[in-house]
């Protein structure tokens, strides 16, 4: 292997300007790619799309329609009926709107109320009428008998007309009077519409309580979008109702659009500024610490080079279509710190190396003969442990373990060749006198640690040994969080503004459960559900209420569901379209209930979903399914657990496979490994006692730490062999390898830290909890690296003799 890289070393030094202009020239294309990158921030990204629950959810919003929006119209009482009118006129408008399923507000239940007064007018004239002739044509046909002549007829007619009228003004007199106090029924008639709003005391209906909170001192529109929406889409259908609302307000009435779709703009806008953010961030604090603890000339040149690494991997990104979520936007801060990683390790190893010699090709491939393989090994192994991230059910998850895998591997290879290529033209035609290396303040104290550590190996391990299984008993009782409006920036005026709206009418949270027959309009069916709702809604103090088809026609037959097909069919095709077509498809096979919850925790939502599910005793032939977006958020808690452990055991054996190939000694491969397994157990107690709930970044820890800490560990084990083929005991060897390659990973893990710690200043909760755990995890790192890894090997130095450190270098 180390001749392979002897010649890589040698081309790189012959062919330095040829590989900038390759690099170049890669670099404007992976620019190109990187526009191509979609946001995305849907249940999608939480859930496979294969997934059951994903795909009933899929044809339900397909036939009830999809996420929804509030309005919230804030006013005085008066001025809202007045309003009600213009608010159904605006609403007529957004029906309109392709991006909209349906809309329902006040309006809708005053335009519902004058259809059913204008067919009860109806009807009345038209009983008014065949009561008025047939008493009519009764006395004419009793008069002809009688022998009556026809201007008798007429007079008897005329008689009995108006006896008729007067009965019927006698029995529905004070109703007709009522009717004409209120006045025609329309969304303008102010008396008519406070009439159907309000009872005979001024409160607000029982049927309209949600829609007009505080007892009418604000109104609510709610939205609801066509189902399956992209994100893209989903962003015009709020923009278009914000426009609607800024373009057409009314005047007296202030309003406030808000809800799931309106979060989602927001998130994606919050990203994009996090991205810029963290990256301006990341170049500072790297820009700091290379000059503070990395004492090479030309030091800042890690940074551009680490940048253009950045590109490369958001390029291959927007090329392969693998979006930008909430997790795989944290690739960022990770590939600038494990990029300026490699970089430093192969900037201090030139530096060593040219310090000695003066002579820049014999450097470079000095350097690289030696680095390139050590990193390399590393790389490998990050790889495989990052890799392992794809047995995780959740599709962001995935795509963060391959871009890392990727990136890591273009970012190797971009530092191997631009960074030496660049060292090579600048000191190629140099002259240098060698000089005495001197050592500065860092590798003294690494120089002193190494002394301490390798004279107390045992009381290193042991202790070491014993906090991380104290430590690891942690791990079970770790919180899980995955609603995103807690992982969200909590300022966001979106979520601000759902709040105020929860605050005003109550919970917006809602669970839905689809049901499938072949005929779910039948009046045994209508009566299941009448009973599966009253029967959850007396059971669980939880559901606040229900809306479903049987609810419905309850609502327009006077309390009683209807008990034929006739009459079910009659007031069913009386229904608005808004309310029929979020409860029932046109071919009468589907129906959807929905229960209005309050606002509760992750776990309380899954408990009460999984007890309703098991009260759910359906017909035969009939298909009970929960569904919508409660039941997928509360799906991915277990998509974000399961095969969590698993996954840390299967990377865990992934770097083992990989280092066992590539040493081909069982000890070599354990080496690396045993000491970044204790900081696994750290660090569950360390997110345990700073409260850090595993989420869909902080699930990631394991292969995260297992990448990062096998690299150093693999770095420091190599220098140690490197030193122990000159001949040098196993103690001054260990002494030696802290002290020089101890420098480089020192400074590399700061960097790295640098790079996670701009996390912190993320809005985003979820990224700054996982910035938080992923510095004190590299803190670990480093520190197992330089304790535990010199204490195993020193213990186990006099089994593994000069000899086989020699056999088992590859070649």
């Amino acid at each position: 292997m180390k001749s392979l890289f002897s010649a890589i070393g040698k081309w790189i030094t012959e062919k330095s300007f040829i590989s900038i202009i390759f690099i170049i020239l890669i670099t404007v294309i992976m620019v190109i790619g990187a526009t191509k990158i979609e946001v995305k921030t849907g249940q999608d990204m939480m859930i496979p799309a294969d997934d059951p629950v994903f795909q009933d959810n899929l044809r339900f919003q397909n036939e009830f329609g999809g996420e929804s929006i509030f309005v919230l119209l804030s006013g005085d009482k008066e001025k809202i009926l007045s309003s009600i009118d213009e608010i159904n006129g605006i609403q007529t408008e957004l029906t309109n709107n392709p991006l909209i399923d349906n809309v329902f507000s006040p309006a809708s239940i005053v335009e519902l109320a004058v259809d059913k007064a204008q067919q009860q007018q109806e009807a009345f004239q038209q009983q008014t009428n065949q009561a008025v002739d047939a008493a009519v044509n009764q006395a004419i046909q009793t008069a002809k008998e009688q022998g009556a002549s026809e201007e008798m007829q007429a007079k008897v007619a005329e008689e009995t007309k108006l006896q008729v009228m007067q009965q019927i003004e006698i029995q529905y007199g004070a109703q007709i009077l009522q009717m004409e106090k209120i006045g025609e029924p329309s969304l303008s008639n102010e008396t008519f519409v406070k009439t159907v709003l309000f009872d005979e005391k001024g409160n607000v209906q029982e049927l309209a309580n949600k829609l007009l909170p505080q007892n009418g001192q604000h109104a609510v529109m709610v939205i609801k979008l066509a189902g399956n929406l992209s994100i893209d889409d989903m962003n015009q259908a709020v923009h278009d109702v914000e426009t609607t609302f800024q373009d057409k307000g009314i005047n007296g009435l202030e309003s406030l659009v808000s809800g799931t779709p309106k979060l989602t703009q927001a998130i994606q806008d919050s990203m994009t500024k996090d991205m810029a953010v963290m990256l301006g961030l990341s170049v500072v604090l790297m820009f700091v610490i290379l000059l503070i603890v990395f004492p090479v000339k030309w030091r800042l040149l890690t940074l551009p080079i680490v940048l253009l690494g950045i590109v490369w991997t958001f390029g291959l990104m927007g090329y392969l279509g693998i979006p930008l979520s909430m997790v795989t936007m944290a690739i960022l801060p990770i590939l600038i710190g494990l990029g300026a990683d490699f970089a430093i390790q192969f900037h201090n190893r030139y530096d060593e190396e040219f310090t000695k010699s003066g002579n820049a090709k014999e450097s470079v491939i000095t350097s690289i003969k030696h680095m390139g393989p050590a990193v390399g090994i590393a790389v490998i192994t990050m790889a495989a442990g990052f890799i392992t991230l794809l047995v995780s059910k959740v599709p962001m998850i995935q795509d963060f373990g391959k871009m890392l895998a990727v990136g890591v591997f273009i970012i190797y290879i971009l530092e191997l060749f631009l960074m030496f290529a660049i060292l090579n033209i600048r000191d190629r035609n140099k002259s240098q006198t060698v000089k005495k290396q001197h050592s500065n303040k860092i590798e003294k104290a690494l120089g002193w640690l190494a002394k301490k550590v390798v004279a107390n190996p045992l009381i290193v391990l042991l202790l070491a040994i014993g906090l991380s299984i104290g430590s690891f008993t942690f791990e079970d009782n770790l919180r899980v969080e995955t609603d995103i409006e807690k992982l969200m920036p909590q300022d966001s005026p979106a979520l601000i503004g759902l709040n105020k709206i929860r605050d005003t009418i109550g919970s917006t949270m809602e669970m839905n459960f689809m049901i499938e027959s072949e005929d779910v309009t039948t009046p045994e069916m209508l009566q299941w559900m009448e009973e599966f709702e009253k029967s959850q809604l007396n059971k669980y103090e939880a559901i606040e209420s229900s809306t479903s088809m049987a609810s419905a026609l309850m609502m327009m037959n006077d309390g009683q569901l209807p008990d034929n097909n006739d009459q079910i069919n009659q007031l069913i095709e009386s229904l608005p379209e808004a309310m029929k077509s979020s409860m029932i498809t046109k071919d009468k096979k589907m129906a959807s209930i929905t229960f209005s919850v309050k606002n509760m925790g992750m776990e309380q939502q899954k408990e009460l979903i999984e007890a309703i599910e098991n009260d759910i005793q359906p017909p035969d032939g009939v298909e009970v399914t929960s569904t919508g977006m409660m039941v997928l958020a509360v799906k991915s808690i277990s998509t974000l657990t399961d095969n969590r452990h698993f996954s840390t055991f299967l990377g865990i054996g992934a770097v083992f496979f990989s280092l066992l190939v590539l040493y081909r000694r069982i000890k070599q491969a354990l080496y690396p490994i045993v000491p970044i397994v204790l900081v696994i157990g750290w660090s569950a107690a360390m997110m345990y006692f700073l409260d850090v709930a595993i989420n869909p970044l902080t699930a990631v820890l394991s292969a995260l730490i297992l990448g990062i800490g096998t690299e150093f560990t693999i770095l420091l084990m190599e220098r140690y062999q490197e030193e122990r083929e000159k001949g040098i005991e196993s103690k001054e060897a260990m002494v030696t390898a802290m002290t020089k390659i101890g420098r480089a990973i020192t400074a590399s893990a700061l960097t790295v830290i640098g790079g996670f710690s701009t996390l912190i200043f993320s809005d985003f909760i979820m990224l700054r909890a996982f910035g938080i755990t992923t510095v004190l995890d590299t803190m670990f790192c480093l520190i197992s690296t330089l304790l535990v890894l010199p204490s195993i090997i020193i213990l186990f130095e006099n089994k593994w003799g000069t000899k086989k450190i020699k056999n088992a270098q590859t070649e």
